[in-house]
C-alpha cells in the first residue's frame, strides 16, 4: 500500500485560470496615422467636442487591436454598421456589438464602450483564423 503524499499541493480553486506566459501571442502595434483611409477607422465626431478624447482614443485602440489580428477588413466595423460584418457601434447611451445580416442583428448590448470593446475584440481574436482574408 502506498502512503498518500502529505506534501502535495492542493488544487487551485475552480475560478482561477492560469495561462502560461509563453502561450500569449504578441500583438504588434499599428499606427493608425499611417492608415488614414482605413475602412474600419472610427468615425470622427460629427461636431467639435461631440466625443471625449477618451472615447476617441478607446475606439482608435479597438481599431488598432483588430487590425493587428490580420482580419479581413470586410468582416468588422468600428463605430458604424456594415452588413455581414462584426460591428461595434453606439445607440444613444448604449454600445452594441453584433453581426448584421440584412435587417437581422445578433449580438450584445453594453453600458460602456470599454465593455463593448472587450467583447468585440475578444470575439474577433477567438475567431481570427476564420475571419482572416482568403489566400
Amino acid at each position: 500500500m502506498v502512503a498518500p503524499d502529505a506534501a502535495a499541493e492542493p488544487a487551485p480553486p475552480v475560478d482561477v485560470v492560469q495561462v502560461p506566459e509563453a502561450a500569449a501571442e504578441p500583438v504588434p502595434p499599428v499606427d493608425a496615422a499611417q492608415q488614414p483611409d482605413a475602412p474600419n477607422a472610427p468615425a470622427q465626431p460629427a461636431a467639435a467636442g461631440a466625443d471625449s478624447p477618451e472615447l476617441v482614443d478607446a475606439l482608435r485602440r479597438a481599431t488598432e487591436a483588430v487590425a493587428a489580428l490580420d482580419i479581413d477588413p470586410a468582416r468588422w466595423c468600428v463605430d458604424g454598421v456594415r452588413d455581414g460584418a462584426w460591428c461595434l457601434t453606439r445607440d444613444a447611451d448604449r454600445w452594441l456589438v453584433f453581426t448584421q445580416d440584412g435587417v437581422r442583428r445578433k449580438g450584445a448590448e453594453f453600458n460602456t464602450v470599454h465593455e463593448a470593446i472587450d467583447f468585440f475584440v475578444g470575439h474577433l481574436y477567438l475567431r481570427r483564423e476564420e475571419y482572416r482574408p482568403s489566400a
